[in-house]
């Protein structure tokens, strides 16, 4: 729960501070999908309770953030 929050709040503070569409932008996007998606990793890795399927679950839409984010029309929304 405390993961979730806290990505959640990350994710509001980086589009509160920066509303433009620079490429730092789109880049500090990608890395925080991906720390979520380490982390989470890190967390089923640890937590013996949590099944793979579970696991692919919760890491499946932060992989789609990242697809989405890295593809060439996303790279043109944000060089305007």
């Amino acid at each position: 729960m405390v993961l979730s929050a806290t990505s959640t709040a990350l994710t509001g503070w980086l589009l509160s501070r920066w509303p433009s569409r620079k490429k730092s932008v789109r880049w500090g996007s990608v890395a925080l999908a991906a720390a979520m998606c380490g982390a989470r990793a890190a967390m089923g890795v640890l937590d013996d309770g949590i099944g793979w399927l579970a696991l692919l679950g919760s890491i499946v839409p932060y992989l789609a953030i990242i697809a989405l984010l890295v593809m060439p029309g996303a790279g043109r929304w944000f060089d305007r």
